[in-house]
């Protein structure tokens, strides 16, 4: 009786011995530099922008992502073994599976977040992008900036070691405004009207509860577009697992899966420095 060999981790030395349908990154990953911090790299980031992202890098390899998770360490366990790649299950009448390579570092804030804003203050970096949930934003219900939320109290009391997605934007803001840099964009992916309006506004009132100057700096200077995103991305679970290893021909320990359906729509207010979004497949508007 013949034992099956179990399937290679997926990795970079092993994804070029992946199935011959499966689609491989357009680009060589050594090239890829970081170009993108995100904060929040759960199952949509890595089915959505992270897929798009994949895209660009394909005729500009400045848009690598530093994914930056602020609570768990389950996304830095599972892709750091795996070089940041992991497998898309994109669903349709026949499901394709692509790997994607956009995640080149994977951070865990509460045990560096030197390296988080080392990563925020890099003249490289030139888009901070977000998917907290709405709950990440720390707004009242008037949806201004909520200053009793606790992580709020915390972070203007503590700025150097924060806990919220605000207060890692302003940190990350302030240095950059200190070293004399042009402060990075910041795109709110999570669908909450007017978010990135909201976002602006709020880290707008958090950097002036610590410096007047910094508030006046981010409010004049600062790129915040609205947004709105769409694809149904069903959890990861043991069959999509055994589907990917039995297709790929590779064990992944966190594939994702989505509807073939994507959309991404951006605020045209970037400027010139922004990624080609359009070329993408990224719907750019006056009017989100």
């Amino acid at each position: 009786m013949t034992i099956a060999s179990p399937a290679l981790r997926l990795r970079a030395t092993s994804a070029p011995a992946a199935l011959p349908d499966v689609e491989q990154p357009a680009y060589v990953r050594e090239k890829v530099t970081v170009g993108v911090v995100h904060l929040g790299p759960g199952a949509f980031h890595r089915a959505h922008q992270a897929f798009y992202f994949d895209r660009i890098l394909a005729k500009d390899p400045r848009w690598g992502i530093c994914a930056v998770s602020l609570k768990s360490p389950g996304v830095r366990d599972a892709l750091e073994p795996q070089d940041g790649l992991y497998t898309l299950a994109q669903l349709d009448r026949d499901t394709t599976f692509r790997l994607v390579g956009s995640i080149v570092e994977v951070l865990v804030a509460p045990e560096d977040p030197p390296a988080v804003f080392a990563r925020m203050a890099s003249p490289q970096t030139r888009m901070v992008t977000l998917t907290v949930t709405e709950k990440g934003y720390c707004l009242s219900a008037e949806g201004g900036l909520d200053e009793s939320h606790p992580d709020i109290v915390h972070d203007l009391a503590n700025p150097g070691s924060p806990v919220s997605a605000i207060g890692y934007l302003v940190e990350g803001l302030r240095r950059r405004f200190v070293s004399g840099l042009a402060p990075f964009a910041v795109v709110a992916c999570d669908n909450l009207t007017d978010n990135g309006w909201r976002l602006k506004a709020a880290v707008t009132a958090f950097a002036a509860k610590r410096d007047s100057q910094l508030a006046a700096w981010i409010q004049a200077e600062g790129r915040f577009p609205r947004t709105m995103v769409d694809s149904i991305t069903p959890a990861t679970d043991s069959a999509l697992r055994d589907r990917v290893r039995l297709a790929t021909g590779l064990e992944d320990a966190w594939p994702i899966q989505r509807e073939a359906f994507t959309q991404w729509v951006i605020e045209d207010c970037l400027g010139t420095d922004a990624p080609d979004f359009a070329d993408a497949g990224v719907t750019l508007t006056d009017d989100v």
